[in-house]
């Protein structure tokens, strides 16, 4: 099975979200999969060292770059992201797409799962520039509606969601926590590939 996995949100200067995607890379590169079993396809900024350095080419993963030059900007960044990637995605027979920063691509018919770290936006949306809380305010209630599966970090986040979007199905949302140190990570993993139907 082939999963992309769009880690072009990831800003260089890692917090948060950012601290939660390398750690998230790093333990599915360490799952001892069983051969051919899946391959993953990680979209990165080309600017960002820290992937190519984490990520190796090999069988089971692939690093694709994209121009960071270009597409660190907001409104090249949503076309890569509607566009681009949906259709290098089918080009590659992608069978599912995991975004990790709220957004998605919202057209496509490869089953897509979708980060929510937290509803800032929603809660405290002082915390943000107007042109972001529109942006993201007017795109989150879409990928909610249109994912497979709805990632949170915690089951705080879990809960402020549900409560402000009724209609999603809470069957839909998975919640993985931070900060917790693992002793099995492989089976853990392997807990959350369950839930998403892999």
């Amino acid at each position: 099975m082939n999963i992309a996995m769009d880690l072009t949100q990831v800003p260089r200067d890692k917090t948060g979200i950012g601290i939660f995607a390398v750690n998230l890379v790093r333990e599915l590169l360490r799952f001892p999969f069983p051969p051919g079993k899946f391959h993953f396809y990680f979209f990165v900024q080309d600017d960002d060292e820290e992937w190519k350095n984490l990520i190796p080419n090999s069988e089971t993963s692939s690093v694709i770059p994209i121009r960071s030059s270009i597409f660190r900007r907001l409104i090249c960044r949503f076309f890569f992201e509607q566009v681009l990637l949906p259709r290098r995605c089918k080009k590659l027979d992608v069978q599912a797409i995991f975004s990790l920063h709220y957004t998605m691509p919202y057209f496509s018919r490869i089953p897509r799962v979708v980060t929510v770290p937290d509803l800032t936006f929603y809660l405290f949306p002082r915390l943000h520039q107007k042109i972001k809380r529109l942006y993201f305010k007017t795109l989150i209630p879409l990928s909610l509606r249109r994912s497979a599966k709805i990632v949170t970090i915690s089951d705080s986040t879990k809960k402020d969601l549900l409560m402000r979007f009724p209609r999603v199905d809470p069957g839909k949302v998975v919640s993985i926590h931070l900060g917790v140190e693992i002793k099995n990570p492989p089976a853990l993993a392997l807990h959350h590939l369950e839930h998403f139907g892999l």
